[in-house]
């Protein structure tokens, strides 16, 4: 797929093009597409990006990791997810944030992904102060995961702010542990927000058809 792997300062990428990946797979992290950065950059997405049959172990589709306070990233296209899987977190997307605001107003999909262990459709985790703010709809069709999440899996720990503010729509989502839909494990000050419509439709599970907190 795609991978940036950020080692200088004040770097900028813009990708004003749609972007689709099909078939990928990535050893480690991100089928479709890797970010992983620990410093300053501006990364811009504002196109339609479309992952289908991605595979990798963190982030089947796609796989966003971030560390520093001062970098900017926006992603602002229409995000789709199709059968993307993974043998660890984040069947469609694997995104984790320390310390720096992230807000995505985009439509979100994820259609038939899986996860070998947890967040068969998205895995986020916001920790140390960091803010993760989900304005656009996310949707979760036939996602699966074996242990927690089979949607949705929340992790958020150290005054981090994760924050849902368009409809959130689980349909026929499962895990065989915990939270068929969505799971959410909030430890040390984290905060999880949920402030428009969840809705769930025959979503199952060992433990939390739903939703297990």
């Amino acid at each position: 797929g795609l991978a940036f792997i950020i080692l200088g300062e004040n770097i900028e990428i813009q990708l004003t093009g749609a972007l689709q990946f099909t078939d990928c797979v990535g050893g480690i992290y991100g089928g479709g597409i890797f970010i992983g950065t620990s410093i300053k950059i501006i990364l811009v997405i504002s196109n339609t990006c479309t992952f289908q049959n991605c595979t990798g172990s963190q982030g089947g589709g796609m796989y966003l990791s971030s560390s520093d306070i001062e970098t900017d990233i926006q992603i602002t296209g229409e995000l789709s997810f199709d059968n993307c899987s993974c043998t660890d977190s984040g069947g469609g997307w694997f995104l984790s944030t320390s310390r720096l605001q992230l807000s995505f107003t985009n439509i979100i999909q994820f259609k038939d992904c899986s996860s070998e262990n947890n967040g068969g459709g998205l895995y986020v985790s916001c920790s140390n102060e960091g803010t993760v703010r989900f304005i656009g709809q996310l949707n979760f069709e036939n996602c699966s995961a074996i242990q927690q999440g089979g949607g949705l899996n929340i992790q958020c720990s150290t005054q981090g702010i994760i924050n849902f503010i368009g409809l959130l729509n689980f349909d026929n989502c499962s895990a065989i542990n915990q939270a068929g839909g969505l799971y959410m494990n909030i430890i040390s000050g984290g905060n999880v927000t949920l402030d428009n419509k969840c809705e769930f439709h025959k979503c199952k599970s060992g433990n939390g058809g739903a939703m297990y907190l």
